[in-house]
């Protein structure tokens, strides 16, 4: 039990300190509780340094929420097979995202994108160091 404590201190800090120094968003990620979105894709944002997800999902309350979702730069994308054309005619999809802790979640939600699933059933990863901490805290238990 302690182990898994000081490896979730360790691994949450370090992605913290990434993001932070990356970008200067002091309060990060929430690494729980994750959150599955099932949404239309309705803008792509195809930039540097970070793609962005524009989708329109409901809630388990049945309201409708707009998720910005923030993906790897378009180059990371393209090297796991996920381009903005394909992103463009997707359509419905799911996508398990962590929420920012900058801003409350309402009716604009932004969050970090861990992995996208289209609906023929393919998986691609969203943001690379994301899902590396998260299977680290997963398979480290």
């Amino acid at each position: 039990m302690l182990k898994t404590l000081i490896v979730f201190c360790i691994a949450s800090s370090a992605f913290s300190a990434s993001i932070y120094a990356h970008h200067g968003v002091p309060s990060g990620t929430e690494t729980n509780p994750e959150v599955l979105i099932t949404g239309n894709v309705e803008i792509v944002e195809w930039t540097n340094p970070h793609v962005r997800i524009h989708l329109k999902a409901n809630n388990a309350q049945g309201l409708e929420q707009r998720w910005t979702v923030i993906a790897d730069a378009p180059r990371e994308l393209l090297s796991r097979g996920l381009s903005r054309s394909l992103l463009d005619v997707m359509g419905t999809v799911q996508l398990l995202a962590y929420p920012s802790g900058a801003q409350p979640c309402s009716i604009d939600c932004i969050g970090f994108g861990y992995n996208l699933v289209d609906s023929h059933g393919r998986t691609f990863i969203l943001h690379q160091e994301l899902h590396e901490v998260v299977n680290q805290l997963i398979f480290n238990k």
